[in-house]
């Protein structure tokens, strides 16, 4: 909320949910040693206080007819990655996709394989990462991921749905492995 206001967001709406593949309560683990933004519903986690959230297809709490809206979503959610993405099968596959960007780490399990999977094969999504990676303040270049071994072990990696790609190519340098 705090980040919202500061920046004097006016279109965010905030909704107090996780994002999953169905109507639940789960337990969310809290990192405590990673500090603010380090929760997770990841099993291995259980050593950690916990709290019962409610869980919810990002399809539910988007009314149908706000599809067009989300044009970019940012997926950040510490190994729920595919979850949250088979919770938004219906916005993936509308008329106009969103771009993904993806926080893709092979270090919470199959989570992010499965999703680029999901994204890649299933939905016709072309997968790209940046040439610096995330911690450098001009990225480079997008480069495209052909292979698994492309992918990165801990990076951003970003979703472009086929129908956006000459829209994506014309704004932003594309590059080649």
């Amino acid at each position: 909320v705090a980040n919202v206001n500061i920046n004097n967001f006016d279109n965010v709406v905030l909704i107090n949910k996780a994002a999953g593949s169905c109507s639940q309560k789960k337990a969310l683990f809290h990192r405590s040693e990673i500090g603010s933004g380090g929760a997770t519903f990841h099993p291995r986690q259980q050593e950690f206080p916990s709290e019962s959230v409610d869980v919810e297809t990002i399809d539910a709490m988007l009314p149908v007819d706000n599809h067009s809206c989300v044009h970019f979503m940012k997926i950040d959610v510490e190994g729920h990655e595919f979850e949250a993405l088979v919770g938004a099968k219906e916005l993936l596959r509308s008329r106009t996709p969103p771009i993904i960007c993806m926080e893709f780490s092979t270090e919470q399990g199959d989570s992010a394989v499965n999703s680029a999977n999901l994204l890649t094969n299933e939905l016709n999504f072309q997968a790209f990462r940046t040439e610096y990676g995330k911690g450098h303040r001009d990225g480079g270049k997008l480069i495209p991921l052909q292979r698994k071994a492309d992918y990165p072990r801990h990076d951003n990696v970003y979703f472009v749905p086929a129908s956006r790609l000459d829209y994506f190519h014309e704004k932003l340098p594309v590059g080649n492995n």
